[in-house]
């Protein structure tokens, strides 16, 4: 498996909502934030905290038209270096479209670790778990 072959999750709607969940978080912590920028738009979450940490800036859920990518990853991009701060660009399993990890690789950027994405849908009892046993 080369560096930016990604695994699909077998629930694209709840992998979504993972991914959705992580930009939501990247989001909330620089709501209110003296300095910080965010931004949440129907294909992707983007925060700048104004702090010299990538943990704290980056972009999160991209779900970009595969014919407009390349221009809206220019566009972020752009924007991040005028910051002059590290960031993160998460690739999440249901990002779109299915090579933008090619396509940031493309755009300079490097794969740095991989961390799992795990879920799980809530729709059913979970076996060994009941009302009480935390």
């Amino acid at each position: 498996m080369d560096s930016h072959t990604r695994l699909r999750a077998d629930d694209p709607a709840l992998a979504d909502a993972v991914a959705r969940n992580l930009g939501e978080a990247l989001a909330q912590m620089h709501r209110g934030m003296p300095g910080a920028l965010v931004e949440q738009a129907a294909d992707l979450v983007f925060a700048d905290s104004g702090l010299d940490d990538p943990t704290f800036n980056g972009v999160a859920a991209a779900r970009f038209d595969p014919l407009s990518a390349d221009a809206r990853i220019g566009q972020v991009l752009d924007r991040m270096k005028a910051a002059g701060r590290p960031f993160v660009w998460w690739v999440d399993p249901a990002a779109t479209p299915v090579d933008l990890g090619e396509r940031l690789a493309a755009a300079g950027l490097a794969e740095e670790e991989r961390l799992p994405f795990m879920a799980r849908s809530l729709e059913a009892p979970v076996r060994g778990v009941g009302a009480g046993q935390g």
